[in-house]
């Protein structure tokens, strides 16, 4: 019984806080356990899909939640200014957009899940690493420009 007491309270933290725990019941059913896994992968614990005394106490002194789905508009937009290519700005985690993550948690040494977070949403706000194809496409618009201001010389 005190177990599925501690399971009702996690399950209600997580929800709270934007997880899908599936019914909060005291049940540590599958739906619970991945929610517990995704919580503890975006708060940086290992993710053991179990919940214990310490889980709660670090759900509830935490700010950390599951992203929305504006949340993930702002990763899609932040992703392709630096030319991550995540498809359309449309809030769903497709498979281009977890590929775009991918690839962008691979260039910026974060460790690579291709899963949106307020973690990953947090570091694009404030690095400045781009896809180097971004560079790619830098030196060519500026091949081209020289080259017309040449030609204008010239002419």
């Amino acid at each position: 019984e005190a177990a599925s007491v501690l399971v009702w309270q996690v399950e209600g933290a997580l929800a709270e806080r934007g997880y899908a725990t599936g019914p909060i019941d005291g049940t540590m059913d599958a739906k619970s356990r991945e929610a517990v896994r995704h919580y503890q992968e975006d708060a940086g614990l290992p993710a053991t899909g179990k919940a214990d005394k310490a889980l709660l106490a670090n759900i509830e002194q935490s700010d950390t939640r599951q992203v929305s789905q504006r949340d993930v508009r702002e990763i899609e937009r932040r992703l392709k200014r630096r030319a991550y290519r995540p498809g359309p700005v449309d809030g769903v985690v497709d498979i281009q957009t977890a590929a775009a993550i991918r690839a962008y948690q691979t260039d910026a040494n974060l460790p690579v899940t291709g899963r949106p977070s307020m973690a990953l949403l947090e570091h694009l706000r404030n690095s400045n690493v781009r896809a180097a194809s971004d560079a790619d496409v830098n030196d060519a618009i500026q091949r081209a420009i020289e080259s017309f201001a040449n030609a204008d010389d010239g002419g």
